[in-house]
């Protein structure tokens, strides 16, 4: 019997992670250029209207290469930017005001014998 530790829908990027052969510049560069192809084939799929926005894009890129992954860079820069500081205040307010952050408890939160029986018993809350 295979136990899986993490389900398909969780499997995602952490940046805890990339550490080691995994977390050098030569490694990162290969991922970004696996999921920039990855984005670039999903864009290319036609809408459902049959439509294709792949061209459209193509058109753009072509007219300043340079200056569209500068873009893409200085945007990437303030969102994690962005992340990094919604992180610490939701942290700060947990501390504060502990994991209901501030909410008062009210029975009617609590989920019905149909939810239970789907997802179970929801965990204990624990602090961090």
């Amino acid at each position: 019997m295979l136990v899986r530790t993490e389900s398909e829908a969780h499997k995602t990027l952490r940046v805890d992670r990339f550490v080691a052969a995994l977390g050098t510049p030569d490694a990162l560069t290969s991922l970004a250029r696996r999921l920039g192809a990855l984005v670039a084939r999903l864009h290319a799929a036609p809408l459902p209207d049959g439509s294709a926005v792949a061209p459209a894009i193509a058109s753009v890129l072509a007219r300043d290469p340079e200056g569209f992954a500068q873009e893409q860079a200085d945007v990437s820069d303030r969102y994690a930017a962005r992340v990094l500081a919604d992180w610490e205040r939701f942290r700060r307010v947990l501390t504060e005001r502990g994991p209901s952050l501030g909410l008062p408890a009210d029975a009617a939160d609590a989920p019905g014998a149909d939810q239970r029986a789907l997802f179970g018993i929801p965990p204990a809350v624990r602090s961090f």
